[in-house]
């Protein structure tokens, strides 16, 4: 019995705008079958942008229940974010992976300032331990 190939496809067509466009200009997806979305990233970004203009309401009601039940929480992601902005903490890679997209995980809200820049996935998985 002969081993098929596998064939990868170069191009996809997008379910919104059912234009054939490069595998690159979807974002990937490993439980989709190509491993790719099935709508291309500018449709996706579209449709995000239109969700939140029609949905305004309900996220400024779930930030500011977020804010009211988190204080401490929000009051640390502020000085952070806004400490990066003037250039006082650079966050650099990932401590565990070594991937350039990261974010300021704190392991005490109290210490602002004590950070560890993790890429979502390392930090998922951190969470999922403990």
């Amino acid at each position: 019995m002969q081993k098929r190939s596998k064939v990868v496809s170069r191009t996809r067509v997008c379910n919104m705008c059912h234009k054939r466009k490069r595998t690159e200009q979807f974002s990937a997806r490993t439980a989709a079958r190509a491993g790719h979305q099935y709508t291309c990233k500018s449709c996706n970004k579209k449709y995000h942008v239109k969700w939140l203009k029609q949905n305004q309401d309900h996220c400024n009601d779930y930030l500011r229940q977020y804010r009211k039940e988190h204080p401490g929480r929000y009051r640390c992601h502020k000085r952070v974010e806004a400490a990066v902005r003037r250039g006082d903490i650079v966050l650099g890679k990932c401590t565990r992976c070594g991937s350039k997209r990261v974010f300021a995980h704190h392991d005490d809200y109290r210490r602002w300032a004590a950070i560890k820049p993790e890429c979502p996935s390392c930090h998922n998985s951190r969470l999922a331990v403990a």
